[in-house]
């Protein structure tokens, strides 16, 4: 069972931040790293001149993604997120930069055309895209894992970082299926990874959580209500397999209401 990252003192820069989130929180060291690799994405070229678009290789995974600033980035935020869970810290650590991060790539998503768009990881973005979804994943897989049980303080549900994990989770699959460069295989893919996250939630007592994530993928406002919309996300969710749709977890329930 994964119980948080390990922070060792020779790590002056996580030790001295992370170890003692009440530091992090009034610092808010979120901003400027958060801020810094938008700005960074912000500023690539479009098209096949960005070397994001080009062509995923294992070395990116092996090598590339430890100098790479958006990388980087995702993995600061996953361990300070993680621990906010693992301690019980009341703060959600704006871990929100993610959605933020997401909708900056999907404005610079345009594989290369010498990159193969049926594989699963065509481009570095798609590897980048892929982490986004998984780190934010693994928060809700650090509750089930935690048996986190939910209360409810003035009008709302702690833990905070749990809670807002949720939100968020609901808020980057909204904004995948909004986009039009994305392909519908590729939201089938992390939606899929959402529906085999909802089904543990509910085995684990955790449905407010599923309701959480329902409540952003399809709010009752803006373009989610338009048919175009509504039409993509049934398409998506019947490819997923029907072995996980089938569960009824409160997620499924409610896109099978629309």
């Amino acid at each position: 069972m994964f119980t948080g990252y390990d922070i060792p003192p020779t790590n002056p820069l996580l030790s001295f931040y992370l170890q003692d989130l009440k530091l992090a929180e009034t610092q808010q060291i979120w901003k400027p790293i958060g801020d810094s690799a938008a700005k960074y994405i912000s500023k690539q070229t479009g098209g096949d001149k960005n070397h994001y678009n080009q062509p995923y290789h294992w070395s990116y995974e092996d090598e590339e993604r430890w100098v790479c600033p958006i990388y980087i980035t995702l993995h600061f935020f996953d361990i300070m997120v993680q621990r906010a869970i693992f301690t019980n810290y009341p703060d959600h650590m704006w871990l929100r930069y993610y959605y933020t991060l997401l909708d900056h790539i999907i404005k610079k998503y345009q594989p290369s055309s010498t990159a193969n768009q049926s594989d699963n990881l065509s481009t570095r973005y798609d590897y980048l895209i892929d982490a986004i979804f998984n780190k934010c994943i693994s928060w809700l897989e650090a509750a089930v894992d935690k048996k986190t049980k939910l209360v409810e303080k003035d009008g709302r549900i702690w833990p905070i970082p749990v809670r807002f994990s949720a939100e968020v989770l609901g808020e980057l699959l909204r904004l995948m299926l909004q986009a039009e460069n994305i392909t519908d295989s590729r939201c089938t893919e992390q939606l899929a990874k959402v529906i085999r996250l909802s089904n543990k939630l509910e085995g684990a007592g955790l449905q407010r959580l599923n309701q959480k994530i329902a409540n952003e993928l399809i709010p009752a406002w803006g373009i989610t209500q338009s048919k175009k919309y509504k039409i993509r996300l049934k398409k998506c969710f019947s490819k997923v397999d029907p072995c996980k749709t089938s569960l009824n977890s409160t997620l499924s329930i409610e896109i099978n209401k629309i």
